[in-house]
């Protein structure tokens, strides 16, 4: 392959490195640094008679550098890590026309199995409809047992049976971030979707082992009025960012949207008109229609109009450095602080957007709010789910509290004399 064939992705690093410059703000220095990285990826390609970036390209590519994820922090000094991430950053911009502020270590699997794994991971996300930690979760697990199975030699997953299963689970040391249950779960779903779809021919997933695992309830994380107003005080409103941290924090607090929903949430889901926030659930894809409050309104346009970045993204809150929707890790972020800048008591208990949800189902409890409708303003499919919600109205609890009858003291005499006697 000649030089002079690579016009094309000459022109990708240069609108690539334009837009890092211009939208993220990258110094000089750090270009330098990615300019010598696009630099090894032209030669890698060079090597390998790639003329331009693809999917099939860039797998080759990722192949050939050969950088694995080994754990959830990296070096960042770690060369292949940096090799992957500038490559990425091309493939990405290609793609959207944009590079976001944190790009993850790729997902691309490279394994025998990986048509199946990828079909499998499309089926969690747009059918079964999973969030983000549960796909991660079947990611660790599902690639580690396909790993296994390539190793003993496995060629095809149609002809595993379920002594390969048995033997994995029990040298199984799952990766860090799940457990044992969690991961034989995970490949009990992976092996019904493989005879779903055909590829096993028996079910195998229905001789796996059961492990009985017992959940000892724990209450809700939940916060008074009084706590929630002093956190939503320390935001800092003046700047663009505080604008945008104060009308999230105040919209889940107010109206209970999961992170998902607020990640998701987009201008035309906003109905002015009716005074009305009108979505599709990110969990369940089922459709909500929630009154947007004053406050929360009059917080979404303050944002609107004088802190949110100039951009055709059509999705209402977006990161500051660049015009990307926002991240759950983010929004975790700042709740997180705000509780902690209002130095309110959090130890034992979550401080993140799942929390103001309890809490203001705890404060509908207070004020006699049906069963139906708190289970029509969380979203909830049933008022089954909701129920979980009912252990945190300790108002409600205390009317069924019983009186304890007193106790004659001669019962105490006698348990004495009982005990003496048993000792002896």
């Amino acid at each position: 392959m000649k030089k002079e064939n690579m016009k094309e992705f000459e022109d990708l690093v240069k609108q690539t490195e334009d837009f890092c410059v211009k939208s993220l703000h990258y110094s000089a220095y750090t270009i330098y640094l990615y300019q010598n990285l696009w630099k090894q990826i032209k030669h890698l390609m060079i090597e390998s008679n790639l003329e331009v970036l693809d999917e099939v390209s860039f797998k080759i590519l990722m192949a050939k550098i050969g950088y694995k994820k080994q754990g959830i922090r990296h070096k960042p000094n770690d060369r292949l890590y940096v090799l992957s991430r500038a490559l990425q950053m091309l493939m990405i911009y290609k793609e959207s026309r944009s590079v976001p502020l944190v790009i993850a270590p790729s997902k691309q699997f490279y394994n025998r199995f990986a048509y199946h794994f990828d079909n499998f991971i499309s089926y969690l996300k747009l059918k079964l409809r999973r969030n983000e930690v549960t796909i991660m979760a079947y990611n660790r697990n599902i690639r580690s047992f396909l790993d296994y199975l390539e190793k003993i030699g496995v060629t095809e997953l149609g002809s595993i049976n379920i002594s390969h299963v048995l033997n994995y689970i029990r040298m199984l040391t799952p990766p860090k971030g799940t457990t044992p249950i969690l991961a034989i779960g995970n490949i009990r779903g992976f092996l019904k979707y493989l005879h779903k779809v055909g590829v096993t021919s028996n079910d195998i997933s229905a001789q796996m082992p059961h492990c009985k695992r017992i959940l000892q309830p724990r209450l809700p994380s939940t916060y008074s009025r009084t706590e929630i107003q002093k956190a939503l005080g320390t935001i800092e409103r003046i700047t663009p960012i505080g604008k945008r941290n104060y009308a999230i924090f105040l919209t889940i607090a107010r109206i209970g949207l999961r992170v998902s929903d607020i990640m998701n949430l987009r201008l035309n889901n906003i109905c002015w008109r009716e005074n009305q926030i009108r979505i599709y659930q990110y969990k369940t894809g089922n459709p909500l229609s929630i009154p947007l409050p004053a406050d929360v309104g009059n917080a979404i346009i303050d944002y609107l109009k004088y802190g949110r970045s100039t951009t055709d993204d059509d999705h209402v809150f977006l990161m500051q450095r660049c015009t990307v929707p926002m991240t759950r890790s983010a929004i975790y972020s700042l709740i997180s602080k705000a509780f902690s800048d209002a130095k309110i008591k959090t130890e034992g208990k979550h401080r993140g957007p799942h929390s103001l949800r309890h809490s203001l189902s705890s404060r509908m409890f207070e004020n006699n709010v049906t069963i139906p409708v708190i289970t029509q303003v969380l979203g909830h499919e049933n008022g089954e789910t909701t129920n979980y919600y009912l252990r945190i109205d300790l108002t409600s609890m205390s009317k069924c509290i019983l009186e304890v009858e007193e106790v004659d003291n001669n019962f105490y005499k006698r348990i004495k004399e009982v005990y003496s006697d048993y000792i002896q």
